[in-house]
């Protein structure tokens, strides 16, 4: 009976001693590896498993600038709170002169709506790339939302030199809103310009509707660039809030 229970005990230790050495001897998946998984992950659209990957990655090197930035991205896209700013302007002030850090530090804070504070971080980060079109478009948002019109109109500015977006009316509208609330007449002409770039771009109908009644003070104008905002946006729900503006101001103009 005792060599019995002898034996049992010895086969009990023996096993916790091989479950202990073999978790012990179990390597650890490198930090490249995870990070590739990570990024194949994000771009598949799977950002829990991708923040999932990037978080092993900090487990092991938790300075790892590549595994911070996925992790605050990928939370981003999962709105867990704030902490992927931390994670982000802990990346940050490991590498200084990373374009990727300075770009989604000020991508998050202008997501946040603290656009004078996002101002500073994009401007480095077209430093660091310059002419970079997403950077331009978030300085140009940013800029218009604190009032800074000249600044603004400068970044679509840049925008539509770009070959990509040259033949796109949305910089020239962006360039023509700008100027509305500094130099309304100065505003028209990019107005036709990205007119005669989409001729059937609904919106660029609204601005020019906005600027002839609001800015210069020219009614008959005002009402035929309603009319043909209302044509142009037909079916588009996206444009329903505009549309329903639209509708009610151009009642106004032609009860008078």
């Amino acid at each position: 009976m005792k060599t019995r229970t002898f034996f049992c005990m010895l086969m009990m230790t023996l096993g916790a001693i091989l479950l202990f050495f073999s978790g012990c001897s179990g390597e650890s998946v490198p930090p490249s590896v995870l990070l590739e998984e990570s990024v194949e992950k994000a771009l598949a659209g799977d950002w829990a498993s991708s923040g999932k990957l990037a978080a092993k990655v900090l487990d092991q090197d938790k300075n790892n600038v590549d595994a911070l930035l996925l992790k605050a991205v990928a939370e981003s896209h999962l709105c867990n709170g704030k902490s992927e700013l931390d994670h982000v302007l802990q990346a940050a002030s490991l590498e200084k002169e990373s374009f990727l850090c300075q770009y989604i530090k000020g991508m998050l804070l202008y997501r946040d709506g603290k656009h004078a504070l996002a101002v500073v971080p994009l401007q480095e980060a077209l430093r660091l790339r310059p002419g970079d079109v997403n950077t331009l478009v978030l300085l140009a948002k940013s800029t218009y939302a604190l009032k800074k019109y000249d600044s603004a109109a400068g970044y679509f500015a840049r925008i539509a030199q770009n070959e990509r977006y040259r033949r796109n009316a949305i910089a020239w509208n962006g360039i023509g809103v700008c100027l509305a609330h500094s130099s309304p007449a100065k505003a028209l002409p990019y107005f036709k310009a990205a007119q005669r770039i989409a001729p059937e771009e609904a919106l660029t109908f609204f601005n020019m509707a906005v600027l002839h009644d609001g800015y210069l003070r020219n009614p008959p104008l005002a009402v035929r660039a309603y009319e043909r905002f209302l044509e142009q946006s037909i079916g588009k729900m996206e444009l329903d809030d505009l549309r329903a503006r639209a509708e009610l101001r151009l009642d106004s103009l032609k009860s008078r």
